[in-house]
């Protein structure tokens, strides 16, 4: 679910970077009208490369899950409070 959610910004950003219509990013990225305005504004605040950092951690999340290389509730908070830690240090 959370690697959906981050696909999803991920793919609203390169075509907010493309400069492609508002009504079209719904329907290439697969998002249902009445939550585009919401992930629109969540993909303004990560760059690509930030992205790309998350989906390295996931991937990484992902492979100690299978390999019994953590417990999942632990993994999985760990990369919520980094995620959320780079998301407060951008803030103002």
């Amino acid at each position: 679910m959370i690697s959906r959610h981050y696909r999803q910004l991920w793919k609203v950003r390169e075509l907010l970077e493309r400069r492609t219509p508002a009504q079209e990013i719904g329907k290439a990225a697969g998002i249902n009208p009445y939550f585009l305005q919401g992930i629109v504004t969540q993909a303004r605040n990560y760059s690509r490369s930030e992205l790309r950092r998350i989906f390295e951690r996931i991937f990484e999340i992902d492979g100690a899950l299978k390999t019994g290389g953590g417990k999942p509730p632990v993994l999985l908070e760990k990369f919520l409070l980094e995620v959320c830690s780079t998301a407060t240090a951008k803030l103002p």
